[in-house]
């Protein structure tokens, strides 16, 4: 189940407008009452608001809905169809689908008007599927609306009306029947050019070393807080590699992996080809730094959400900021490059001394000679 979180403003899909039932008891004027000249069509625009919530940043809503009215007692029998429809939405939007279903068609309310005189329950629930994600709540919570029945007072048969409905939640009246719930899903859930999603490896940090004087057993560190986007309340955030808070090792959970917690900043550490992966709810928002570069000269690219992500999150070679984790690809690779002028040698760089060393062997050899040929 969810529960309300922070941070990122969540978007709204609302499907339907509002419902257009009794806020008073059935013994009251209700607000759709008809007199005995009116036609059962009026009560053809009561409809039900359906409000699906998603991440603001990196999640795609699809799935469908199912508005389902069924009659209880002696209107059980009636045919009263299922109204279903599709939910989409697009990433970074704000789309809003309305859906102009009413709860009864008008032979629908003539058939429950054909009953006679009387009070005729139906029970209103919605059902959700996800095509790729989890609805909160699949089954959002039921609603009854009451239609009473009435006669014009002409004495005939067929001078039965729909004279009243009234909706109601838990057997408190409502002027509105409103069904909500929420839409998630793990970064790294859907396909990414074609290649399938892995939601072990919502989130990828890399490490690559390079240069003629890198020392590939070099160890690096680094830092990564993740932020929650409102509507993921409850859903896995965690690692399966060793990582510390306030340089104490986080220790394992009960589901073997090691549970991270929103707006903490965690430590780690990479070597050359070394890395480190997340699960991570879609619509989070992370940072991450190098905190000792070791005089290697930093540089860093990553993908949000399946696309290169934007130079204007990144700072110093060295720090992706406020970059979203989403429903598809996302990595931050990280190199270091580390490059030294080769050395020279003793020919080169001592050539004076050594020339004058040479000299004066030579000179010293040609005193030796001329001694010896004086003295002979």
């Amino acid at each position: 189940m969810m529960r309300k979180g922070k941070y990122t403003i969540a978007k709204t899909v609302t499907v339907s407008a509002l419902a257009a039932a009794m806020a008073v008891s059935m013994g009251a004027t209700a607000a759709f009452a008809a007199d005995p000249g009116q036609w059962n069509s009026d009560f053809t625009n009561i409809k039900a608001t359906n409000t699906v919530t998603y991440a603001k940043e990196g999640v795609t809503l699809n799935g469908t809905y199912k508005l389902q009215i069924k009659g209880q007692g002696d209107v059980a029998s009636l045919s009263i169809s299922n109204k279903s429809d599709n939910l989409t939405g697009e990433e970074g939007k704000s789309p809003v689908i309305s859906d102009t279903k009413a709860l009864f068609t008008v032979d629908e309310l003539n058939a429950i008007a054909a009953k006679g005189v009387g009070t005729y329950t139906f029970e209103v629930t919605e059902t959700f599927t996800a095509t790729n994600g989890t609805f909160a709540d699949a089954t959002p919570a039921k609603y009854t609306v009451q239609v009473q029945v009435k006669n014009k007072g002409t004495g005939t048969t067929n001078d039965y009306y729909v004279a009243a409905v009234v909706a109601k939640k838990a057997d408190e009246s409502k002027s509105n029947i409103d069904f909500a719930t929420k839409y998630t899903k793990y970064a790294n859930s859907e396909k990414t050019d074609g290649d399938e999603g892995d939601v072990s490896k919502g989130l990828t940090i890399s490490k690559t070393v390079t240069g003629n004087d890198a020392n590939y057993t070099d160890t690096f560190a680094y830092t990564i807080t993740f932020t929650k986007d409102s509507v993921n309340e409850g859903l896995d955030l965690y690692t399966d590699s060793e990582i510390k808070l306030s340089g104490t090792a986080v220790e394992k959970g009960d589901n073997n992996h090691y549970n991270l917690a929103y707006d903490k900043e965690y430590t780690f550490t990479l070597k050359n080809g070394g890395s480190i992966n997340f699960k991570v709810p879609a619509g989070t928002t992370y940072t991450v730094e190098e905190t000792d570069t070791k005089n290697y000269t930093p540089s860093v690219t990553f993908v949000e959400n399946g696309k290169e992500g934007e130079e204007t999150k990144i700072s110093s070679g060295k720090k992706v900021e406020s970059a979203v984790a989403g429903e598809k690809e996302n990595k931050v690779e990280f190199t270091n490059t580390k490059e030294s002028n080769p050395i020279t040698g003793l020919l080169t760089e001592n050539a004076p001394f050594i020339a004058m060393v040479a000299a004066a062997a030579f000179a010293l050899v040609g005193y030796v000679v001329y001694k010896r040929r004086r003295t002979n």
